[in-house]
């Protein structure tokens, strides 16, 4: 078993040594998250297809211009007595022509489609913004994530440490005969349990490691860094109405909500505009060069054809206006202006819903950021006391007034305490980042 949990150590520690270390701050990684995670690269793309279908052109109010070309080709055998011409007959056509259509009214059409397309493009950029919002926060605590796992591998170096030493010292004192083998054996089990937690740890820490590259789009998903920030608690006091007044007009959700309910409103004056005509105005140039030739076919007489081969052009304008309005289509329009004023009223309720769901998140968040501050000072305390009480304890054990399964239950408890505040201050963290969320705090610079 010794020889099983010394190969995985030196597994772990010739893995570490393979790993170029470089230091990363939070700064520094909330940076390379922005620039390469896939979530945000993709949500960006997106808003750039919004803001490129922003123009006028794509809204009717510049003309259409088209150019057509047409070629034709026919061979034609005339074999009738009554003909007075017989023989092939070639002709060729060749017709260029210009259209050019463009609407001069259409009640407002033009204006709204291009207010919805500025709308769009806001809506996409607003979503484009959560998705950069949620990679930060999943970062943040990814981040402290991976200092907490680093923390909890010192905290089992340490009780790692006092095992080795109690071992090694219950081995010296069974050979002088003040200790039993049982308890050597008692020792060498605990050291083992404390050394597969170590390792499952280290593990553990990997991982979280891992997936912190995944977040920032690290390509190399066992690059290893030095993490410079610490996993400290800072409480602090904030005031709930202030947080709340800043959340309804910085939350991030809320406002792209905002957005979408104009865009339920612009589809709504759009279905109101299609009840008016439009009046399209029509223009186009046609130009007929047609070649016959004659020179296969003659006279029914027999006579010869002295000009074979004839070209004729033949050329047309046209301009005219087109006035559309719908009578009557089975009163499509106006189920259609009914179903998006409804769709608008379910857009306003939907911003209510989610003003009502942040109110109460954020209570929840602040009510759990308080307690979570009130536990974090009695784990500390509870920390700082069995870290003293275990210091007492090892005296105790080498003056051999308390036995080894005492001090394994005190060393059991400064593990646990330690690990508790660890959490707490995690915990503390993990509730002042969805804050910062809530309120819109996370981006800001």
């Amino acid at each position: 078993m010794r020889k099983i949990l010394l190969f995985f150590s030196f597994a772990f520690l010739m893995q570490q040594a393979s790993w170029a270390q470089e230091a990363l701050s939070l700064a520094e990684a909330i940076t390379r998250t922005l620039s390469n995670n896939y979530g945000i690269q993709i949500a960006q793309r997106e808003a750039d297809i919004a803001t490129l279908n922003n123009n006028w052109g794509d809204v009717g109010r510049f003309p259409t211009i088209e150019l057509l070309l047409g070629q034709n080709n026919s061979l034609t055998q005339i074999i009738n007595p009554a003909s007075f011409l017989q023989g092939q007959t070639l002709n060729n056509d060749v017709e260029p022509s210009l259209m050019l259509n463009w609407q001069l009214f259409g009640a407002g059409r033009i204006n709204i489609m291009k207010k919805r397309l500025e709308q769009l493009q806001a809506e996409s950029q607003g979503n484009a913004v959560i998705v950069v919002q949620n990679a930060i926060e999943t970062l943040i605590l990814g981040y402290y994530r991976t200092l907490f796992e680093q923390e909890q591998i010192r905290v089992s170096e340490k009780v790692l440490a006092l095992s080795a030493d109690r071992y090694n010292y219950a081995k010296l004192a069974h050979e002088v005969g003040a200790m039993s083998y049982a308890d050597v054996l008692f020792e060498k089990s605990s050291w083992l349990n404390d050394s597969l937690t170590y390792i499952q740890q280290k593990l553990s820490f990997r991982n979280t490691m891992r997936d912190l590259n995944e977040i920032m789009g690290e390509q190399n998903i066992n690059q290893s860094y030095t993490l410079t920030e610490k996993l400290k608690a800072e409480p602090q006091n904030y005031d709930y109405e202030a947080l709340k007044e800043k959340m309804f007009a910085e939350n991030i959700d809320l406002r792209t909500k905002f957005i979408s309910q104009e865009v339920l409103k612009n589809a709504q004056d759009m279905a109101k505009a299609a009840v008016y005509p439009t009046v399209d105005f029509n223009l186009s140039y046609t130009n007929n060069i047609n070649r016959q030739d004659l020179s296969g076919a003659q006279f029914a007489s027999g006579n010869p054809i002295e000009n074979p081969v004839n070209l004729a052009r033949r050329s047309n304008y046209f301009a005219g206006f087109t006035v559309r309005f719908m009578l009557f289509n089975g009163k499509q329009l106006q189920r259609q202006i009914q179903r998006t004023a409804l769709q608008t009223d379910i857009g306003t309720q939907d911003i209510d819903r989610l003003k009502l769901e942040l109110a109460r998140d954020l209570a929840n968040t602040h009510d759990t950021y308080e307690i979570r501050i009130m536990l974090y000072q009695i784990a500390k305390q509870s920390r700082e006391i069995a870290e003293e009480n275990i210091q007492i304890s090892e005296q105790q054990f080498k003056q051999g007034t308390i036995n080894s399964f005492d001090f394994r239950i005190v060393q059991n408890n400064y593990q646990n305490t330690a690990l508790a505040e660890l959490e707490a201050i995690y915990n503390l963290i993990e509730s002042q980042t969805a804050l910062m969320r809530l309120t819109g705090e996370i981006l800001e610079p």
